[in-house]
């Protein structure tokens, strides 16, 4: 069930208004801190590589983590539902309740069956299970079941209830999709709308952009919405370039190394400091420390069946939907950019950060910039 509006959206709100109170208090704009309740997949921008996933561990993390993706594809094409399991729990989500989360369309009904994938991939069996009170429904008053029936040679059993017809293994597993789904719409499956995506069979496969309306649902909304992890904020102090080295006072690293781990050569690096001028009684430990550029640092990340690999180190603001990794500065213009990778999460474990890099929204800062950066490292 999708989460009641409560104390975690609560907890959004309160974050927001200190992080918010505190940079209006230094006249400043606070950067790295988007507002989520705006911001949706679609808002990201596209990621900058290509890149290839292997079939290896699909038998063990329980669903096709697979794909390849191309430099300019945006994140809802090469991002799965079971990817966002345990961030956002899409899989909590109804057609419907995206649709109206989403501002797309008005009515989820009106929908063409092609457009929502997931289904079409369902077999005659697997919509009886999942969508309520489906099985009590004759076959002949569902357009696209009957259209499969008859495209089959079954037609004659259109006239009994698909819990009945669905006893027969031939019929049971025909696939919606083995029709032309584009003449039909997700109003002629009684219910298909009501269902949560976690009903349907292999749903983890489902990229986002196979989902009408998931790249728009802005990122507070999800079931588990996105949250502030910690309400630091620091000023940008400095900007060096590559020529530093032997950088002990980091706050960036990973969730296997830790978030302090030291540069020793070509150490591009944002140098932070406190905020300033609010008087005593704020006092924010980042005098002197350094957020390292992991376009050439590679930490340890992954767990569980994907052992250790490498990733760019970086922080950890918002949890660990993504990885936020300073990508590269220039002294020339004191400024610096900031992206941000993701990651595979399975039921045996989780791959490095190496999704990536994808643009971060409003990445880009400068020298006195305040960056929001969670806890401290």
């Amino acid at each position: 069930m999708k989460l009641p509006v409560s104390f975690s959206l609560l907890a959004i709100a309160l974050a927001t208004y200190t992080l918010k109170f505190i940079a209006v208090a230094m006249e400043t704009e606070l950067k790295l801190f988007p507002d989520f309740n705006q911001i949706s997949f679609s808002d990201f921008g596209r990621i900058q590589v290509d890149g290839e996933i292997g079939d290896e561990y699909n038998q063990l993390a329980g669903y096709d983590v697979s794909r390849q993706f191309s430099a300019g594809d945006p994140p809802a094409q090469f991002l799965k539902l079971g990817d966002l399991e345990a961030s956002l729990a899409p899989m909590d989500f109804t057609l419907s309740e995206i649709i109206c989360l989403s501002n797309e369309v008005t009515d989820s009904t009106v929908i063409p069956l092609s457009e929502f994938s997931l289904a079409g991939k369902q077999t005659i069996k697997q919509l009886v299970e999942a969508v309520p009170d489906l099985g009590l429904e004759y076959a002949s008053d569902i357009p696209p079941i009957a259209s499969v029936l008859e495209q089959s040679g079954f037609a004659e059993k259109a006239n009994l209830d698909l819990q009945t017809i669905i006893d027969d293994r031939e019929i049971a597993d025909l696939e919606l999709d083995s029709i032309d789904l584009s003449q039909f719409f997700v109003e002629d499956i009684p219910n298909l709308d009501k269902t949560q995506l976690g009903d349907f069979a292999d749903y983890q496969d489902s990229f986002i952009d196979e989902i009408p309306g998931l790249a728009e649902v802005p990122l507070a909304d999800y079931p588990n919405p996105i949250t502030p992890n910690g309400t630091f904020v620091a000023r940008i102090d400095l900007v060096w370039g590559g020529a530093e080295s032997a950088r002990q006072r980091t706050i960036s690293g990973s969730y296997i190394d830790g978030f302090q781990v030291p540069c020793e050569t070509n150490c591009e690096y944002l140098e932070l400091d406190d905020i300033e001028n609010l008087g005593s009684a704020v006092q924010l430990p980042f005098e002197g420390k350094q957020w390292i550029a992991g376009r050439e640092h590679l930490v340890n990340g992954g767990t569980g069946c994907f052992a250790l690999g490498k990733e760019p180190t970086g922080i950890h603001p918002f949890g660990d939907i993504f990885k936020e990794v300073l990508w590269s500065t220039d002294e020339s213009t004191d400024t610096a950019n900031v992206v941000i990778f993701f990651n595979i999460k399975t039921s045996c474990g989780e791959s490095p950060y190496f999704i990536g890099p994808v643009p971060f929204p409003n990445g880009n800062v400068k020298i006195n910039d305040l960056i929001f950066v969670g806890t401290r490292g």
